[in-house]
């Protein structure tokens, strides 16, 4: 995979899911573009509806959308936050 995007917000549909070093990075598309983005335990994880159950990042699936934030001052660019669109 590339090296995260280093820009502070994402969005895109999860194309790929690797685990490396205790960090779980998801390749993401959004229209023609793809980036990666790195999450560790520290990342908050939610569904896009509050009433839905707690979620984790090992939930994360193939073809689910996710949105969210880096930190920004994280040298490895480290989500901040993640919201997910579960497919169905």
């Amino acid at each position: 995979m590339a090296l995260p995007s280093k820009t502070n917000d994402f969005r895109g549909t999860v194309t790929k899911i690797e685990t490396i070093d205790n960090n779980t990075i998801f390749e993401i598309t959004m229209y023609d573009v793809t980036y990666t983005v790195t999450a560790n335990d520290k990342t908050k994880v939610a569904y896009c509806h509050d009433d839905d159950p707690a979620i984790k990042l090992s939930d994360i699936k193939v073809g689910d959308t996710i949105e969210g934030n880096n930190r920004k001052f994280s040298k490895d660019n480290l989500a901040k936050n993640i919201t997910v669109w579960m497919v169905s």
